[in-house]
């Protein structure tokens, strides 16, 4: 059997992220995020299949068309014929393999699908560990390094200004009282001068202000997706078919020309992904389900 639709789908995967070859399944692409610590890693990846995501996406007939410069429906005819000829071999026990897994007969006489673990995706090719440290870590330095400069200034500041008491205190007993004045005047002037932060910690409320300005910009949201489509009205039937099966409150997130159906979503994504753990494990029928995070 020639598996040169599966190179279309091994391309068009790592773009679109969720690829259906009409008539047998859909594939996926759930991105692992890399996590903040010692060292940063580039992210992984898994691809997981489901054999009820079979409705067709138009993605794959795209590409055949583009490629080989087929009509519509002779693109259509050739995925027919594949996917025909690849369930002759499967019902003969035939193993299949591609560059993402293997896909085969399990006991119940169901199409199964085991992912290669050695997988690269081309987004991260060259992409070494990064060593960064955390947020709260790098404020609790700046605060300390601003907490030391604002000692250093009231503590040269009241040096400077007892110096400037001691100079002027020594004398003063033969000095008139109109000199007095202009010795009070003169310590006020000196003081007043000096590069005292006590009135405001104008230092700490630029480092809070920044941490909250960054906390802002990189704030990002997580969907528990169900499934995809590259059009609105398709994207809408699905919405309408996740509805009717109990989930009243799924809806649509669209990005980058694509339409994503979601059942749940979250501002932690700690709290995410440990909803689409449970979500799984519940529906069996979604048990296809990624997080996908979108940039507020």
């Amino acid at each position: 059997m020639k598996n040169d639709i599966f190179k279309y789908l091994e391309y068009s995967l790592f773009v679109h992220n969720y690829v259906v070859i009409p008539g047998l399944g859909g594939f996926i692409i759930n991105l692992d995020s890399a996590y903040p610590g010692v060292n940063i890693e580039s992210p992984k990846f898994k691809v997981a299949f489901n054999p009820e995501l079979n409705h067709d996406d138009g993605i794959l007939v795209s590409y055949i068309v583009k490629d080989e410069k087929l009509s519509y429906n002779a693109a259509s005819q050739r995925i027919k014929d594949f996917v025909k000829e690849l369930k002759r071999d499967l019902q003969n026990d035939v193993v299949v393999s591609f560059g993402f897994g293997r896909i085969f007969l399990d006991k119940e006489r169901n199409i199964s699908f085991i992912e290669n673990q050695s997988i690269a995706h081309p987004l991260f090719y060259g992409l070494t560990s990064v060593k960064l440290q955390y947020l709260t870590d790098i404020r609790g330095a700046s605060v300390k390094e601003a907490k030391h400069v604002l000692l250093r200034n009231v503590m040269g500041g009241v040096a400077a200004v007892a110096a400037a008491v001691f100079l002027f205190a020594v004398p003063s007993i033969n000095i008139s009282n109109n000199e007095n004045n202009q010795e009070a005047g003169f310590i006020h002037t000196l003081t007043n001068s000096l590069p005292l932060n006590i009135k405001s910690d104008s230092s700490l409320l630029d480092i809070k202000e920044e941490i909250q300005l960054e906390n802002k910009i990189f704030a990002r949201t997580y969907y528990i997706v169900v499934g995809g489509e590259d059009s609105k009205s398709r994207a809408e039937h699905l919405l309408e078919k996740v509805q009717l099966s109990g989930f009243n409150k799924a809806a649509i997130v669209e990005s980058e020309e694509r339409y994503r159906v979601y059942v749940a979503s979250f501002t932690d994504k700690m709290e995410g992904e440990s909803f689409l753990e449970t979500f799984r494990k519940e529906n069996p029928k979604y048990e296809s389900a990624w997080l996908y995070s979108k940039r507020n």
